[in-house]
């Protein structure tokens, strides 16, 4: 029979004081990463991970941020509604990408501006930029007298200041909250910056990954001979709610789109079964037997002639089997496709 190893008092008072001060230690490292994160944010206001970690990477002192540490930052900045995410589909490949933006104090649209006090057009301490009409879509901000904007818009107002610190915060004229109908949670803005002007394109915002919309089921068919892997994506999928059949053939895929193709929402094929290249091929069937169906590549390997091939012949996306690398593994098999399913 085992026995416990018993230590004095003194020794397990010096090891509780050790783990107290480490969890202590972990405790104020987490604090200064969050903030790290955060002030990226606050001057970029919507960034991706890769992004993120670029900027902390030039920018501090702490060189090259583990990833980890990195999502851990990011999953504490949302519970505590410091930030919130939102995704964007990449108009080429349909990959969907997930950003964080900063989430201004007790405020989730994005009327207030940040400008950073380097910005050329605010010279003085005292001068306030112009919002100006750009498109139907974009405001430009940029100082009054700017000849460019000046001659090519037919409004402009002054922003309010709101806020003066290391920055400046600007609060968006109401004419131009209403006119852009600038409704809280509905949308952000893709910030582009020049040395005399800021372009503020609006993007309309999509559902974050971390919560599909239950309601967009689809019927969904997959040809994929890796048996293990299809099993893993077919769980993923159908946990969103989607209605799911693996085939491993190419045989078993004609049998199916003869019997039930125009049931069929959604089409994925693997690039090769068996050693043959069949994703060109069975396309053309598929656009014949079931043309009302959203055609998808899932691979783990595909050459820039061949992508182009794939997007001339008009596939709605072509995903990578495997997410990318976060922590010790991968993301779970089957996000992307699931997150770029949410949106269409």
């Amino acid at each position: 029979m085992a026995v416990s190893k018993r230590y004095p008092e003194d020794e397990i008072e010096r090891r509780t004081k050790l783990l107290e001060l480490a969890r202590d230690i972990r405790s104020k490292e987490a604090l200064e990463n969050d903030q790290i994160v955060l002030n990226c944010l606050i001057r970029y206001q919507r960034l991706s991970l890769k992004q993120i970690e670029e900027l902390i990477e030039r920018g501090t002192t702490k060189g090259v941020f583990k990833r980890t540490f990195l999502i851990n930052s990011l999953k504490r900045l949302e519970d505590k509604g410091s930030i919130f995410s939102v995704t964007q589909q990449e108009p080429i490949h349909g990959k969907i990408i997930k950003y964080y933006v900063y989430k201004f104090p007790n405020e989730i649209d994005q009327t207030k501006i940040i400008i950073s006090k380097k910005a050329n057009f605010l010279k003085f301490k005292d001068e306030v930029p112009h919002a100006f009409v750009f498109s139907n879509d974009t405001i430009a901000i940029a100082a009054k007298d700017n000849k460019s904007f000046k001659s090519s818009t037919t409004y402009s107002e002054p922003l309010v200041r709101v806020e003066s610190n290391s920055d400046d915060v600007f609060q968006l004229p109401q004419y131009f909250i209403d006119f852009y109908e600038l409704k809280p949670t509905t949308y952000y803005f893709k910030k582009e910056v020049s040395p005399d002007h800021i372009l503020l394109k609006k993007i309309k915002i999509l559902k974050s990954i971390a919560e599909p919309e239950r309601t967009n089921t689809k019927n969904i068919l997959i040809l994929e001979d890796h048996v293990a892997y299809a099993t893993k994506l077919k769980e993923r999928l159908e946990r969103d709610g989607h209605r799911v059949k693996h085939v491993k053939t190419v045989k078993d895929l004609t049998d199916e789109l003869n019997k039930n193709g125009k049931n069929y929402d959604v089409i994925s094929l693997d690039k090769r079964i068996e050693n043959y290249n069949v994703a060109k091929p069975l396309s053309y069937e598929i656009r014949y037997k079931a043309p009302q169906a959203k055609l998808g590549l899932l691979t783990s390997t595909l050459h820039d002639r061949e992508q182009r091939e794939f997007q001339n012949l008009d596939f709605d996306f072509i995903l990578p089997k495997k997410g990318k690398k976060l922590t010790a593994g991968f993301s779970e098999i089957g996000d992307e496709l699931a997150a770029w399913l949410n949106v269409v």
